[in-house]
């Protein structure tokens, strides 16, 4: 039953790490259920289509980063709140993930794809590690390199931190790349884990993220 309850939270972990990036620089992004349907079926697509396994994750993520810096763009470049801005890329890459899929499911996906998403190493969940892999890398550069200082800066006092030398503006938008690639790895996860890319993955996440 833990093992259950620790692969099931994996996927909701991992997302939560570039969230929390997010939150202490005073954003918000709501767009992370759909980023996630999109990444796995983006990969899914091509796995489908023959690509190697390993490019079509890395496609996977790649496209979930591409998302976020789409989303961070759009709120820090035209000034538009982040609830509302994040709001309406969530139906927007929704919609994309309909249009591409029709509302179907995308498989089968090869065998060995499956390992990262039901697979255990010493009885450890596949996705539970790689959260604590992430979640120790992102943690130590949030607190003890320049950048992540940076964040709790603008978190802190935003005019202060501009008036500091620090990229605001470009600070803010690297949140959203984080937390948009955070979402393609989970996407990605997902996948493997259904053994198929669910159009409808990722539905109601963005709460739970917030949450965790």
């Amino acid at each position: 039953n833990i093992t259950s309850v620790f692969r099931s939270m994996a996927f909701i972990a991992i997302i939560a790490i570039g969230m929390t990036y997010a939150f202490i620089a005073k954003e918000l992004d709501l767009s992370v259920g759909s980023v996630v349907a999109l990444a796995g079926m983006i990969s899914a697509m091509l796995m489908i289509n023959g690509v190697n396994m390993i490019i079509a994750m890395i496609v996977g993520v790649i496209s979930g980063a591409i998302c976020g810096m789409l989303t961070g763009f759009i709120i820090v470049r035209f000034g538009i709140p982040s609830m509302i801005g994040s709001l309406g890329m969530m139906f927007a890459f929704r919609g994309i993930v309909y249009v591409i899929t029709s509302g179907n499911s995308l498989y089968p996906l090869p065998e060995e794809f499956e390992v990262w998403g039901l697979g255990n190493v010493f009885g450890i969940p596949t996705p539970f590690i790689i959260f604590i892999i992430l979640a120790i890398i992102f943690g130590y550069i949030l607190k003890n390199t320049a950048y992540g200082r940076s964040i709790y800066a603008i978190g802190g006092n935003t005019e202060t931190a501009w008036l500091s030398g620090i990229k605001v503006d470009l600070i803010r938008m690297t949140t959203y790349w984080l937390t948009g690639a955070m979402s393609g790895v989970a996407g990605v996860l997902l996948a493997s884990r259904l053994s198929s890319a669910q159009a409808n993955a990722g539905t109601g996440w963005e709460m739970y993220v917030i949450a965790s």
